[in-house]
This record gives C-alpha cells, structure tokens and sequence, in this order.
C-alpha cells in the first residue's frame, strides 16, 4: 500500500441553536478502531491505517431532540458496521463502495426501526457524508444537503458531492442560475434523508482519485450555507498542510457571520507517496468510475471544476430540457411528523370554535346591556311626568267629598224648569245689543251668573230622563241658594207649590232670593 501521511482537525457545536443535532467522527484507522483522540487538532502526522481512514458527518433533524438522537444512531451504527471490515474489502473499487452502501442503508433502517418504537422520534431523520480514504483511492459518499469539499494549490476548491435539495435541482434543469442558489428561500428543503419513512436510502456515491497536497473538508449546512464556496477556498489556501489552522480560521469566520445553525466541520490534510495533482481546468479530471463494477448501490462519475468555485453540472440537451418532468417541492428538511400537523389543526379549530362562541356571547351581552339601557329610560320617564302635588290634591279632595250633597247637585241639574230657563236665558243673552256682563264660558251649576232679564211666569211640568243630565262640576253646590232647604233629601224643592230655580233677573231688577 502507497505510505500515505496526514493531519486531521475536528469540531462539532450546537452554534446558533439551543441544542446539537450534528453529529460525526474521524475515524484514522478503520482496522484497529482508532478514532484518533490523541491525534486529532493537533496538526501531528500520522500513518494511515491497514484499512484506510474513515470521515462522516450527520445533521439530523426533527423535533423533540429527535434529530440529535437520529444524528447519533448514524454514528454508531457506521461505527459498528465499519468494526467488521476485512482485508478483502479495500482497495477495490466495488467492493468498497459496496460496502459503504450497504453501512448507509443499515444506519438507514436502524433510524427507521427507532422511530416506528418511540411515538416522540416520529419525523427524525438525518443527512450523512462520509469519505472513504485508502492509499490513492476516496470513496464519497452522501445523502441529503452535507457537502464533501476538496481544495489542492494546483487546482483550487472542487465540491465532491451534489446536493439533495429543491434549489439543486432547479440548477440542474437551467431554471436557477448557480448564483443564485446561494441565498434562495427554499435552500432549507432536501429531496433524500436517512430516515425517510416508506423510501429506502439512496446514497449517492463518486470514487476519486488522491493526489499530494490534496486537503479534504467535510461540514454540516451550519457551514456551507453561511460561507460561500469562494470564502471557503480563500481561507483554506491561506492554511495549505494544517488542518488544525483550517478549521480555526473557518470557524472563526461563521462566528464573525453570525452562526444561525449547528456547526460540524472536519478538515484532513493529505501527503505521501501521491502522485502531483494536474494543473489547470478540471475538464478530465482522473476519477475512478466503479459504476460497471458495483452492483449495488448506483455510481456516478463527478465533474468537478479547478479554478473556478462550483461544479459543472451536466446539463441536458436544449430540446430535451422542456420535456423533462419539472421537480416537485419536497416537504422542508425541518419537516414535523403527521401527528404534529394533526394536532396543529386540531388546535385551530379548537381556537375558530372558542372565538365564534366569545363573538356570540358579546353579542347576547350587548343585547341585554341595551334591554336595560331601555328600561331605565323608561323609568326615567316615568319619574318625569309623574306629579306628586297633583296626586296629593286629588287625595285631599277625594276626602272632602260629600255624597249627600252631590246627590242634591245632580237633583237640580236634572230639573226640567232649570233646564228651560238656562236655554232662555242664553238666547236672550246673545240677542241682547250690549250685555251688561259677558257670559261666562264655565259650564252649567247650581248658581249661575243670574242677569237683569224678567223669568217666566209659565210654570212648566217637570220631566225628568237620562238625556237631561249633565256632566258633574269640579266644584260643590252652595247651600245658601237653596233658603229654608237644611236638608235636600228631606225636602225636595221641585215639589214644593213656585219652587224652583230663579233664573236671571230682569232688566231693572236685582237677584232675590227665591
């Protein structure tokens, strides 16, 4: 095996959230288990292991810390898979790729098995990216929107995975253009994850060749998606053969940016008995294609770019891009599980409910507030036009009313001689030229205003009947009109012989008594 050196640096943090969900391992030798803690940020060169080295980073997601479970299930179960590796397997394309495959699918199901048993990890999942490295071979491997970056002086920063993510796949198809991947609103939504419930992993899976000087970095989208890939290849080039460096200065840099995301970053410097990277444009770019060798799973070949800083895409042919079926939005890569959504709508009907019984119950409460408004303005009209004096007056008088004497008042204004008399008296009022008084407009009563006219000396039979009868004074009858009468029940003057009432003296005469 060619003797190969290099120095590895790694970090993960929870940055720019409140818990870790990144999750990841260098693992320097694959043969004896070696992880490297002694050696790792220290910049100090080791030998490659019998089997090669080993590099992965996961970023889980889902709610409920299931995505820094699902993150750490990935890393034990590659740990674990990668514990049975034998000396058959490297350094033969197929059988490499073959078994790195088969480790994914593995993490992929145990994340699976974990969600169906545990109602709380409903929705976890996790992106992956590893880097198989053994003598002058690498084998990349990935599923989701974590990236594999390489940067050599000969060439400069070349990307050795391809993203599973909405915004690529518009690259892709020529509907975004490459500049603007970088900042669109959608960069957060993945097309593949482990985890993903009734679809199985896919990883996809490019074998490289290595060359001196060649300086691998692995990193969650807490890196990528805040650097663009010209910061990165700027810091990486000032700090060429030190992975601690690298990684120090790429950190601080997400620091001075703002870290809105976990972080995992793990640089690994390369050098040995390598051939010399080529110069210049990538174009032809050596890399193994194990596609006809493997079967399972599918490979395909990278193109990669020297000096400039993303990868050419392979574009179809101009005819063929319109008929191409247009890429569907996959759900978000922070997507929740069902029952998530479930209770969310739950939750908002309950709350539709309870406003439309609150906008009633205000109506119902205006209702009665004008119901009573109204009543005490009734009230208070009522106390307006009331009169206690007059009610009080009326009582009085109620108390002073004599029966007797209101029998007698209706005695005389039924009298038939009276009535006569009256009617006379009022014609020759209104024929008189000057009247000595006016007449008074006050109806009818025991003692009326008696003028100087001659009465009649015609007796007249008296007749009495319901017609004659007028309506009772206001006032009582005056005893003193009636002389010798102490008692009108005991006396009746309509039957006494030139009884009666006198009527309005003549002219000439006064009033006497009759």
């Amino acid at each position: 095996m060619t003797k190969i050196e290099f120095n590895a640096a790694f970090r993960t943090d929870k940055a720019g959230r409140s818990a870790n969900q990144d999750n990841g391992f260098i693992l320097l030798d694959i043969k004896g288990g070696d992880t490297g803690s002694q050696t790792l940020n220290t910049d100090r060169t080791a030998a490659m292991g019998d089997y090669g080295t080993l590099m992965l980073v996961a970023d889980g997601m889902g709610g409920m810390n299931a995505g820094e479970k699902a993150s750490e299930l990935i890393k034990e179960t590659m740990l674990r898979e990668f514990g049975k590796v034998t000396a058959k397997v490297p350094g033969n394309a197929k059988s490499m790729c073959d078994f790195l495959g088969k480790a994914i699918q593995e993490a992929d199901l145990t994340v699976k098995d974990y969600a169906r048993t545990h109602a709380s990890a409903k929705g976890m999942g996790s992106t992956i990216v590893a880097l198989w490295i053994y003598g002058d071979m690498a084998v990349a491997a990935w599923v989701g929107d974590s990236r594999i970056y390489r940067y050599n002086p000969a060439f400069g920063l070349a990307r050795l995975s391809h993203d599973h993510s909405y915004v690529q796949s518009l690259v892709d198809t020529g509907r975004l253009p490459e500049h603007l991947a970088f900042d669109h609103p959608d960069s957060n939504i993945i097309t593949r994850s482990l985890g993903d419930n009734g679809t199985p992993a896919n990883p996809e899976m490019r074998v490289y060749k290595v060359y001196d000087d060649d300086e691998f970095l692995l990193c969650s989208d807490g890196l990528c998606g805040l650097l663009t890939d010209k910061e990165i290849q700027t810091i990486m080039s000032e700090h060429i053969g030190s992975s601690k460096a690298t990684l120090e200065a790429l950190w601080a840099e997400g620091e001075a940016k703002g870290w809105s995301d976990n972080a995992t970053i793990e640089v690994l410097c390369v050098s040995g008995d390598l051939p010399a990277a080529p110069v210049g444009h990538p174009d032809g770019y050596p890399a193994v294609n194990a596609n006809t060798e493997a079967s399972a799973p599918t490979l395909r070949r990278a193109p990669e770019t020297a000096n400039n800083m993303q990868p050419q895409a392979v574009m179809p042919q101009p005819g063929a891009l319109a008929m191409m079926p247009q890429p569907e939005v996959p759900a978000s890569r922070k997507s929740l599980p069902v029952w998530t959504w479930i209770l969310i709508c739950f939750v908002i009907a309950a709350g539709a409910v309870w406003i439309g019984f609150k906008m009633f119950e205000k109506k119902d409460a205006k209702e009665e507030a004008k119901m009573e408004r109204l009543e005490e303005d009734q009230d208070l009209k009522d106390e307006e036009f009331s009169d206690p004096e007059y009610e009080r007056r009326m009582d009085e008088l109620n108390e002073e009313y004599d029966p007797e004497m209101q029998d007698a008042f209706e005695d005389v204004m039924n009298d038939e001689h009276f009535n006569r008399y009256q009617k006379e008296w009022e014609s020759k009022r209104h024929q008189s030229a000057q009247p000595t008084t006016q007449p008074s407009t006050r109806p009818a009563t025991s003692h009326p205003t008696h003028h100087s006219t001659q009465p009649s000396s015609q007796k007249e039979t008296p007749t009495t009947g319901k017609n004659n009868k007028r309506p009772k004074p206001a006032a009582q009858p005056n005893k003193k009109t009636q002389p010798n009468q102490s008692d009108p029940k005991k006396e009746d003057p309509n039957n006494k012989p030139g009884g009666g009432i006198a009527g309005p003296p003549a002219p000439g005469q006064t009033n006497k008594a009759i």
